[in-house]
């Protein structure tokens, strides 16, 4: 069942108010709905992409970690530092850092990364540039 939030992609999972919710829209204004479910069906790619590699097993990363760990977006590939769930955390900071703060809710930002949310969310820009046609 999809969330509740018009348009979004994202399957319903949380309630607070008798509708189903995705973790994006729960607990969010109604008036930024459209916003929020914007920026989800923007970088959908990136959503599906981490819940593909959190939901496979430690066999599956081994035995074909070219499927897990490249994509056609260079910057949601597996960096050669990381380890799996380094890249897992990656994945969502980056889609939490691009829809916006309080979104969502699992992972932080690792110490050690160089890379901050800001880049992250530059990267998504450009993504989408290319992607959609847009120019800002």
């Amino acid at each position: 069942m999809n969330c509740d939030a018009r348009g979004c992609p994202l399957v319903g999972s949380c309630s607070d108010d008798g509708n189903l919710y995705c973790q994006f829209h729960l607990g969010k204004h109604f008036n930024d709905f459209p916003k929020i479910t914007q920026k989800i069906v923007n970088i959908k790619y990136a959503i599906d992409h981490y819940y593909f590699v959190k939901r496979a097993t430690p066999v599956e990363w081994i035995n074909d970690s070219e499927k897990f760990y490249t994509t056609s977006h260079e910057n949601l590939n597996k960096r050669v530092s990381e380890g799996h769930y380094e890249y897992i955390d990656r994945l969502w900071d980056t889609i939490k850092g691009y829809i916006g703060k309080g979104a969502g809710s699992k992972g932080h930002v690792q110490a050690e990364d160089p890379y901050t949310v800001d880049d992250y969310m530059s990267s998504f820009k450009n993504m989408n540039k290319a992607t959609d046609g847009s120019s800002n």
